[in-house]
């Protein structure tokens, strides 16, 4: 053999020692790795039935039936919300309450001790039950296969969570008799009767109006009576928050109304594709496929807390604040509505400018002043931003795959840049006028603001927003929206 030969050989050999202990180390380091996923499971591997993952689960969950519900409304939905949370609420406080649901006896430590262990996962059982049951009030008639998706997620969670209590004996019976009854009372008191059925779709406009002409005449009255603050809200440390001023909202006089017509329109010949992404992106108002503009910032909520831990009373805290505001939100903005009753811009428009210009998106069934959408995009933003910071970075996919409009994923800089575009989103639909929106933002702002200076002496909230379209160097419209006051 020859020694240029034999060194091509040696060096083969060498290269198939190098990659065979090469391939054993990759080997090793797999096995490693699957031994150590196995003995530390991924969260997503295993259920998460902790009380926090509870609500937000249930809180996923009602916006998936919520979009299947045809006739949902944006103030009713802000009422079933409120309804679920108050449960939450009362479980909560029932759970804190020191009963004896262990028939037998406890006769020594390793008893006690599993017993005070179970605790989380007796919550756990509680919130299923009573929670499961709530959207049963809620959805049952209203939805058609929504009995069967509760009973899913009920079903599951329900497994999970008893096969972690095999070793406690509790009187399920007298715990779920309790549950139901917290859950019923509620249901029975808050619940508006007239719309929890399946409505007639020939009577469907006429029911509409009956309830949204009516909703805002119940005023802060009923939601102050609803809440009774001192007691319910006590563990946040809020004071009795006092009712807003809603005589200083106004809608436009027929000096400018022209004008502000005159810019739909000619942002609507036509509309360029970004502001239809827009337009689109925020439209929560297609009946069978989206929830509520309301509901929308649920399905915020619940993406931000899949990506941040809480403990249950921050998590708690913060879907009750949140279905608090929008419930005042709604309430005092329809008040608004149904006191002014501003007509649409595609009125003026049709009248004075062009007899058959249509608005990009039909036209909702009640007034248009001040802009719900607006309303309800500020005062939820304000709650996102006191709980997560005011330059949260955030990727909304509440609608990412609906294909029935432009449901594309939008990335932001912070929750008011949200709450922003939402705001003129109804400008380039030509559903609003650009002072609908306006006040909408400012009235949302403002509700958040009674509610959340009761928490801490000094917020960072503002008191006052104006959108404005300006003229770029490359003669494209750009959104530039903005508070005032901000940097």
């Amino acid at each position: 053999m020859s020694i240029k030969n034999y060194t091509i050989i040696s060096f083969w050999n060498s290269k198939k020692m190098f990659f065979s202990g090469v391939a054993g180390l990759i080997c090793v380091f797999f096995i490693f790795k699957c031994v150590s996923e196995n003995r530390f499971p991924s969260k997503n591997n295993i259920p998460d039935f902790s009380p926090a993952s509870v609500i937000t689960q249930y809180h996923e969950l009602y916006t998936e039936i919520e979009s299947q519900d045809i006739f949902i409304s944006p103030v009713i939905s802000t009422r079933f919300l409120m309804t679920l949370n108050l449960t939450i609420r009362d479980v909560f406080k029932a759970h804190s309450v020191q009963i004896d649901l262990n028939p037998e006896p406890v006769e020594n430590q390793n008893t006690i001790s599993r017993y005070k262990n179970s605790d989380t996962l007796l919550l756990s059982y509680m919130l299923n039950k009573a929670i499961s049951e709530n959207l049963h009030s809620i959805f049952d008639e209203r939805v058609i296969n929504g009995k069967q998706i509760i009973n899913k997620k009920y079903g599951f969670l329900e497994s999970a969570i008893l096969k972690q209590m095999s070793d406690v004996h509790f009187d399920f019976s007298i715990l779920n008799e309790k549950v139901k009854h917290i859950s019923d009372s509620i249901a029975q008191k808050y619940l508006p009767k007239e719309y929890i059925k399946y409505p007639d779709l020939k009577h469907r406009d006429t029911i509409h109006n009956i309830f949204y002409s009516k909703y805002g005449n119940v005023s802060n009255k009923w939601v102050h009576s609803l809440l009774k603050y001192e007691s319910i809200l006590g563990d946040l440390g809020l004071q009795n928050v006092p009712d807003l001023d809603i005589s200083m909202y106004t809608p436009l006089n027929d000096k400018i109304i022209y004008q502000e017509a005159l810019e739909i329109y000619n942002l609507s010949k036509p509309l360029q594709y970004k502001f239809k992404w827009i337009a689109e992106f925020w439209s929560d108002d297609y009946p069978g496929v989206t929830y509520s503009p309301a509901t929308r910032w649920i399905s915020i909520l619940n993406q931000i807390l899949k990506k941040e831990s809480g403990s249950f009373q921050e998590v708690q805290n913060i879907y009750f604040l949140m279905s608090l505001v929008l419930h005042e939100t709604a309430v005092s903005c329809w008040n608004i509505k149904y006191n002014t009753l501003q007509v649409r811009p595609s009125v003026i428009i049709q009248t004075k400018i062009d007899p058959i210009w249509k608005p990009f998106h039909d036209n909702p069934p009640f007034p248009a002043y001040p802009s719900g959408h607006s309303a309800f995009g500020a005062a939820a933003s304000s709650v996102l931003e006191y709980f997560f910071g005011r330059t949260y970075t955030f990727t909304d996919n509440s609608h990412k795959g609906v294909k029935a409009f432009l449901s594309e994923p939008r990335s932001f800089s912070s929750f008011r840049e949200m709450a922003e575009e939402n705001a003129l989103s109804r400008l380039y639909l030509g559903v609003h006028f650009r002072k609908d929106c306006e006040d909408g933002l400012h009235l949302g702002n403002k509700i958040a603001q009674n509610i959340l200076k009761n928490i801490v002496s000094e917020t960072s909230l503002n008191t006052d927003s104006r959108l404005k379209l300006t003229e770029s160097k490359d003669e494209s419209i750009l959104l530039e929206a903005m508070f005032s006051g901000q940097n």
